[in-house]
C-alpha cells in the first residue's frame, strides 16, 4: 500500500477529485491464468509490454491518494517468476566486477553448459538478464526446463583467464525474501534498481499521473488548490527570477572586463617604466663616453703644468 498527499480546498471544492475507479482492479484474474501468463512471457522474451492489464486502483480521498494492488494478478506474476527465473548470487572477488562483465559471466554458463545440451533439447535460446545490485541478478530463461537444471547446478566456478569466480544458483526470490536473507546474514545481497518483477506493469504506472499542487490566493490568504496534472514536471522561471539571472550575468561580465582593463593597465605602466630605465641607462653611457675624452684632457693639462 502506497500513501501520497495532496491538498485541497478549505471546503473540499477543487478540481482534484478522485478519478472514476478502474474497474480491473477488482477483477479476478484467475480466470485468465493462460492469457496472463503469454503477456508475461511476450514481455520478458519480446520486450512487448502489456497495455490491457491494470495491475492497481488508484482511489483518492479528500487528502490522500491510495493506490490498491490487484492480488490475483500479483499471484499469477509471483508464481510465473519462480518458474522462470533463477536468482545469481556472485561470491567473494564476483561481486566487485563491473556490470558487464557480471552479465558475460552469466553467459558463460549459457553457452557452456545450456545452449547444445542434448537433456534440454536442441531449440534453447537465451535468457534476459537483470542486474538487480552489486552482489546478484535475475536470469529469466525461455524454458521452464532451463531453470531446473541451473538450479540443480547449485553452484558453478567459471574460469576467465588466470582468475576463478563463483557464483550460486538458487530460486527467484521476491523482494520480503531478500529482505529476510539479508536480516539473516546468509549472503550479503542488496537489490538497489527497479527489480525484474516490476517490468511488466512499468508502462501502465507511467501513465498514471496525480493531481499537482497550486497556490492561490484569496482575501489576502494564501490557499493551497489541487488541479489537474498538466504533464509538466517544473514550473516555469518568472520575469523577476529571470532578470535577476540576467542582472547577475552582466554585473560578472562588467567586473571581469574592469579586471582585465586594471590587467592591461598594470602592464603597460611596467612596460613604459622598463623602456624608460632602459632609456636612461642608454643616455648615461652615451654622456659617459662623450665626457671620457674632456676628462683626459683636464688630466693631461693639468700633468704637464
Amino acid at each position: 500500500m502506497v500513501d501520497t498527499l495532496t491538498e485541497a480546498t478549505p471546503q473540499g471544492e477543487g478540481t482534484g477529485r478522485s478519478p472514476p475507479v478502474v474497474p480491473q482492479a477488482g477483477r479476478d484474474y484467475w480466470e485468465d491464468e493462460d492469457r496472463i501468463r503469454d503477456m508475461l512471457q511476450m514481455c520478458f522474451d519480446k520486450g512487448i509490454y502489456p497495455t490491457e492489464i491494470d495491475p492497481v486502483e488508484m482511489i483518492m480521498e479528500e487528502r490522500e491518494v491510495r493506490f490498491k494492488l490487484n492480488v490475483s494478478l500479483d499471484e499469477i506474476k509471483v508464481k510465473w517468476l519462480k518458474e522462470r527465473t533463477v536468482t545469481v548470487i556472485y561470491k567473494d572477488a564476483a561481486r566487485f566486477l563491473p556490470k558487464n562483465i557480471k552479465d558475460d559471466l552469466v553467459r558463460a554458463f549459457e553457452d557452456g553448459w545450456v545452449i547444445g545440451n542434448e537433456n534440454l533439447g536442441g531449440n534453447v535460446r537465451r535468457g534476459r538478464v537483470k542486474i538487480e545490485g552489486p552482489g546478484v541478478a535475475s536470469y529469466v530463461a525461455k524454458a521452464r526446463e532451463v531453470v531446473e537444471f541451473m538450479l540443480a547446478e547449485g553452484q558453478v566456478d567459471i574460469k576467465i583467464g588466470a582468475d576463478t569466480y563463483k557464483i550460486l544458483l538458487k530460486p527467484w526470490m521476491t523482494r520480503a525474501e531478500f529482505r529476510d536473507l539479508r536480516r539473516r546474514g546468509r549472503e550479503r545481497v542488496l537489490g538497489i534498481q527497479r527489480q525484474s518483477s516490476l517490468l511488466p506493469f512499468e508502462r501502465k504506472k507511467r501513465s498514471k499521473k496525480a493531481p499537482r499542487v497550486t497556490k492561490e490566493k484569496t482575501s489576502g490568504k494564501k490557499v493551497r488548490k489541487a488541479t489537474k496534472y498538466s504533464g509538466k514536471r517544473t514550473k516555469p522561471p518568472k520575469k523577476e527570477a529571470i532578470a535577476s539571472i540576467v542582472r547577475g550575468s552582466r554585473a560578472k561580465k562588467k567586473k571581469k572586463k574592469t579586471k582585465e582593463k586594471r590587467r592591461t593597465k598594470k602592464d603597460l605602466r611596467n612596460r613604459s617604466g622598463k623602456l624608460c630605465r632602459k632609456k636612461r641607462c642608454a643616455r648615461a653611457r652615451r654622456l659617459k663616453i662623450r665626457r671620457r675624452p674632456a676628462k683626459e684632457k683636464k688630466s693631461r693639462q693639468g700633468g704637464g703644468n
